[in-house]
């Protein structure tokens, strides 16, 4: 396939797909585009549903106190999906209605935990705000039970294996930590053995690995910091450090880090595995990335990318030519694409036009402003 400069093609935007690559697949999948009358004809598009809900935004909005009004407005959200499941009971002649993702609970905790109690309640007056103050405050249905009061939380929730409760004549719901989805046991990590000391590897689950952290740092000093990140997969991340011993502008400088790391959203490894496979084939030429960072319209995922990733995806750079030039470069192979100064985006475009040439005037000049001017002087005699 014959390489296209992005100038030509105009893609300047956050993604880029081709037409047989399966990542770009997965993208629309997961990062449709504004509904058009071809999906609808198609029937990738339930015309029976309400569109354009699901969004995070539109979830951010409070509970109602009508029961049945929540139900519908979750099951709108949710699209019926088929593995949200939803009973709704009379506990003590006031509806309750037990929301939570099929596969994600322990129904035995569920059944003896949440079920018996609330069947066998009997109260002195009851209404909806006595039942959810009994929960909240004379029981414990869970270790980990919170209430909540926006659709957005609910989902949250849901999705990360809690039962929830709504409760008709209360505006806010109450999550349960049941959890029960299956997971990879705790075990030795095969990449990483180890002679002496623990053999225990962590696992996909973070409440696990924290766990194991905890058992090894018995201080009160050790702290975790739980946050969410993308804007669909809410994936949790966990920022674990000694209060005593770190130091405050670090964790200051993470923090930073988080919020730029969300911002990107969902789609930044599909976007970076795209462009790395774009460079591969030759469909994206290099030095066109570079002028994207010059003219500051590069996509943020694309600020992630490491140097080493990206000119080991010229074509006939392996190994020890990639550690040639980045010792000419002076790059560290974790420096990230966005971090380039101009200079250095100079210096790597002069490489990517010749590398032997670059690298002899880098190694006995150093990347001086007169080096750069004689390569550059050079590259336009050719």
């Amino acid at each position: 396939m014959a390489r296209v400069p992005l100038r030509q093609t105009g893609i300047k935007q956050k993604r880029m797909v081709t037409a047989m690559s399966i990542k770009g697949f997965w993208q629309q999948l997961l990062w449709p585009q504004p509904d058009s009358g071809r999906a609808r004809k198609a029937g990738l598009v339930d015309t029976s549903q309400p569109q354009g809900v699901g969004s995070r935004q539109q979830a951010q909005v409070p509970l109602s106190r009508d029961l049945g009004e929540n139900i519908v407005k979750v099951r709108a959200f949710a699209q019926n999906s088929t593995d949200l499941l939803d009973r709704q009971i009379e506990v003590d002649g006031v509806k309750v209605a037990v929301l939570m993702c099929e596969g994600m609970i322990n129904l035995q905790l569920f059944s003896h935990l949440i079920v018996r109690p609330l069947t066998q309640l009997k109260l002195e007056h009851p209404s909806g705000e006595a039942i959810a103050d009994w929960i909240s405050q004379k029981t414990m249905f869970a270790g980990d039970q919170k209430e909540f009061f926006t659709y957005d939380d609910l989902f949250t929730f849901l999705m990360a294996g809690f039962v929830v409760l709504l409760i008709d004549g209360v505006d806010r719901g109450i999550a349960c930590g049941l959890q029960g989805y299956s997971f990879r046991s705790v075990s030795e990590p095969s990449t990483e053995m180890n002679i002496a000391g623990s053999r225990e590897g962590f696992v996909e689950p973070i409440r696990i690995n924290q766990s194991m952290i905890r058992r090894r740092i018995r201080s009160h000093s050790l702290k975790f910091e739980m946050y969410p990140i993308g804007q669909k997969s809410r994936t949790d991340i966990c920022l674990v450090y000694l209060t005593d011993t770190v130091e405050p502008r670090l964790v200051e400088a993470v923090m930073r880090g988080r919020v730029a790391i969300s911002s990107m959203g969902d789609m930044s490894a599909y976007e970076l595995g795209d462009l790395e496979e774009h460079l591969t084939d030759g469909e994206i030429d290099h030095a066109d990335v570079l002028d994207l960072f010059d003219e500051s319209s590069a996509p943020p995922a694309w600020r992630s990318m490491r140097m080493d990733a990206f000119l080991s995806t010229v074509p006939g750079v392996g190994r020890v030519s990639l550690e040639r030039a980045l010792v000419a470069l002076r790059l560290d192979p974790s420096k990230r694409l966005g971090g380039l100064g101009v200079r250095q985006r100079r210096a790597v475009r002069m490489w990517l036009h010749n590398p032997r040439r670059a690298e002899a005037v880098l190694m006995d000049n150093g990347m001086t402003a007169s080096a750069l001017r004689m390569l550059e002087q050079a590259a336009a005699d050719d």
